[in-house]
């Protein structure tokens, strides 16, 4: 039985909308937690004397859970864009199986993004691979692109995602844990009051947008999450 590109969309799309869901459960697990913090009390260095003095500041109190529930949603708009692949290439291989290498291509420059294209893309129209090169899936061209493939890598094989210098986790163990990050993933948790201003409109371009280094996380996976459903439904044409 062929399927038809309606078929195949609804196909990658549950990777999506489990994107979606998992970005919902954190946003209702996190709200409690918005202005929670702890006021702590240590030595900072005051530039002035030079000298070492007390200082009183606030630390940001977050389950430490919701780390790894971000990551599950990266992982799944990643995921996404592989099925992504693998329903072009089978409509390119007029629905024999694809290779096992086949997956959406995305590189660190332009030189790895087409030596790494060759093998990603087998199998697919000559439409399809020039509607993926127009995307220029490639760090400095494409960020939503590059954002979601190196987010999930860091998640999958480096480490929860920091956010922000220092924050203090709740989860199922005696204590705390304070999360020290020297070079965060993220600026903070939270959007600012007007965040609406910031989220994708749906009908925007594919590969416009340029997402800022150092956002908070829930406005950059909110943007990640229409972003890339944004660019899976505009493939529609070549599913058939």
């Amino acid at each position: 039985m062929s399927l038809s590109a309606k078929d195949r969309l609804v196909l990658i799309r549950v990777k999506v909308e489990r994107a979606k869901k998992h970005l919902s459960e954190l946003e209702k697990e996190l709200r409690p937690y918005r202005k929670s913090q702890l006021y702590v009390v240590g030595m900072k260095h005051d530039p002035k004397s030079g000298e070492m003095r007390l200082h009183r500041g606030t630390l940001a109190v977050l389950p430490l859970n919701v780390l790894a529930t971000a990551g599950d949603a990266v992982q799944n708009m990643r995921s996404a864009l592989d099925h992504l692949a693998y329903h072009l290439a089978q409509v390119g291989l007029h629905g024999r199986e694809p290779h096992h290498d086949v997956g959406f291509p995305i590189g660190a420059s332009p030189k790895i993004y087409e030596a790494r294209k060759i093998r990603k893309v087998q199998g697919m129209t000559d439409e399809a691979k020039k509607a993926i090169d127009r995307l220029k899936p490639y760090k400095g061209a494409n960020e939503p692109l590059w954002q979601i493939h190196s987010l999930n890598l860091i998640d999958k094989h480096r480490l929860i995602f920091t956010v922000s210098q220092d924050h203090l986790f709740a989860g199922k163990f005696n204590g705390g844990f304070w999360l020290k990050a020297r070079d965060p993933v993220f600026r903070g948790i939270f959007e600012p009051e007007e965040y609406e201003e910031t989220k994708f409109a749906a009908n925007e371009t594919v590969g416009k947008h340029r997402i800022v280094e150092g956002q908070a996380l829930l406005p950059t996976l909110h943007q990640l999450v229409v972003f890339v459903d944004n660019l899976v439904g505009n493939f529609e044409p070549l599913l058939e």
